[in-house]
């Protein structure tokens, strides 16, 4: 009987725990006007010169739907050239307290890999890297590869917070300018 009851004591403290999160660990959408946005959920802002627009009916609050997949931010250059995303994630609770940014990468980079080959990319080079990203070290994933004889090149951050994972993907074409675009990133 003791045991029932300290077992049934423990699952209710668990469940006050669980409860303790609150709304402040939920997922809010940022704030896009013209030329910047920033998610104060995520901790990142972005200033954009003239050359970008952005869309900005994205900027409505948002949660993240039934999917469990929101887009906060969306950015391209007028040439079109070089593309900014901020996608977010609800990984729940279980794989959103298990896994770490690192061990998420990892296990995307096969589906990248096959994604490219799947849009006739060729001469594919991936590899995880460590990037200072808004004041933290944070993991990425740098590739490029070739399309119709195009150059592409990718990278994105993975940033986890709590229970959900914003990846930030950056791509560009001819060119590889993507850590330009990293610096384009601020802490808030």
């Amino acid at each position: 009987m003791k045991k029932i009851v300290a077992f049934l004591l423990a699952l209710v403290m668990l469940l006050g725990l669980v409860g303790c999160t609150g709304a402040k660990d939920e997922f809010t959408s940022g704030i896009i006007t013209e030329n910047s946005y920033e998610n104060a959920f995520l901790g990142i802002g972005c200033k954009l010169n003239d050359d970008w627009h952005t869309d900005v009916e994205g900027s409505e609050d948002e949660t993240v739907g039934e999917e469990g997949i929101v887009t906060d931010f969306l950015a391209a250059t007028d040439d079109a050239t070089q593309h900014i995303s901020v996608i977010v994630q609800d990984m729940g609770l279980v794989y959103g307290a298990v896994m770490d940014e690192k061990s998420l990468i990892e296990s995307a980079l096969a589906g990248v890999e096959q994604g490219i080959s799947e849009m006739d990319g060729e001469k594919v080079s991936i590899k995880i890297a460590e990037v200072d990203f808004c004041g933290a070290t944070r993991y990425a994933y740098d590739c490029s590869y070739e399309r119709s004889g195009m150059p592409v090149f990718q990278k994105q951050i993975y940033l986890k917070k709590g229970k959900y994972l914003a990846v930030i993907t950056f791509s560009t074409y001819l060119e590889n300018t993507t850590d330009d675009m990293v610096k384009l990133f601020y802490a808030i």
